[in-house]
């Protein structure tokens, strides 16, 4: 994945935007869908890297597509680390209004990415905090007319793709708050080594959480039935998002403490990462049909039911 930091008008370095990064050296496909890149991003930012190495002390920035903004799938994590980035494509309807403001009332952190002003969704940046202005995407007199009316809403403004001095100089006489572009810092590639993912031991674990006679026993021999799942839950579970006083290394106690709703979250995530090359909406399909099977089983009398769902 890649990181590039966004720095203050001291030029300390206020975050870092987690990028998407694929192709043959990353083993990942250079062309998926909005939801597979940030369900990668996420993943990898909590369960392959950890924020203690991405972040530092920053926070860090994610885009989220607007399956994630509505709550089709799930944030698996609070709002302490992470600001929630709106992306331009996002269409802005009554419904991203309320879910924005939701996210907003739990304490997220609201940037608009590469935001052109438009008087119609004023209510949407008065529920950001952050807008992120594209320079390529402006003319100077369009930079500084947007600058003027979104500093009456209050917010932090972003200048984006910042390529010379000329350019972070005009930005600062501007009162533009943080910068972010290749003058200051291209994005830095990271990379680690990365444990494949069994297919079937997710889709297990998937079947597992959607039986609700199993126990916490019956969800940690799920995880513990494959090595790359159990590594990555325990690698969540002691990552920065909990600030747990130890070590936790047992998945019994990260199953108790994880909770099974937010298990599953990850769980779904887990297994939109391990589909490859194939369309996200495949996944839904998948989970529809499988959840159908299990309701005909119970319908027929079949038992047992759970295993109707794998």
């Amino acid at each position: 994945m890649g990181r590039q930091p966004i720095f203050d008008r001291e030029l300390r370095i206020f975050a870092y935007e987690l990028l998407y990064r694929a192709g043959p050296r990353a083993g990942l496909p250079s062309h998926v869908s909005g939801d597979r890149a940030t369900t990668e991003v996420l993943l990898n930012a909590f369960t392959e890297f950890g924020l203690e190495r991405l972040l530092g002390r920053a926070r860090g920035c994610v885009n989220l597509t607007e399956s994630y903004l509505l709550g089709e799938q799930p944030l698996p994590f609070g709002p302490e680390r992470i600001i929630l980035e709106v992306l331009e494509d996002v269409p802005v309807t009554p419904r991203l209004i309320d879910a924005v403001r939701q996210l907003r009332t739990d304490g997220f952190t609201i940037a608009l990415d590469d935001y052109q002003y438009r008087p119609e969704h004023d209510p949407l940046v008065r529920l950001a905090d952050i807008v992120k202005l594209d320079l390529m995407a402006l003319s100077p007199d369009q930079l500084a007319e947007h600058v003027a009316v979104l500093k009456r809403f209050g917010v932090k403004l972003v200048a984006e793709r910042v390529e010379t001095m000329e350019e972070y100089e005009r930005c600062l006489s501007l009162g533009f708050d943080f910068f972010q572009g290749y003058f200051l810092s291209r994005p830095q590639v990271v990379s680690t080594q990365k444990l494949p993912t069994n297919r079937l031991a997710v889709l297990n674990l998937l079947a597992v959480l959607n039986d609700t006679s199993a126990d916490n026993d019956d969800l940690a021999d799920a995880i513990n039935a494959d090595m790359s799942v159990s590594y990555r839950v325990l690698k969540l579970i002691n990552s920065a998002l909990f600030t747990l006083t130890r070590t936790v290394d047992s998945v019994h106690q990260a199953v108790a403490l994880l909770g099974r709703r937010k298990l599953a979250t990850w769980a779904s995530m887990l297994a939109l990462s391990s589909m490859d090359d194939r369309p996200s909406e495949l996944l839904r399909i998948a989970m529809t049909r499988a959840k159908m099977c299990e309701l005909l089983a119970e319908e027929c009398g079949l038992r047992p039911q759970e295993s109707f769902f794998t």
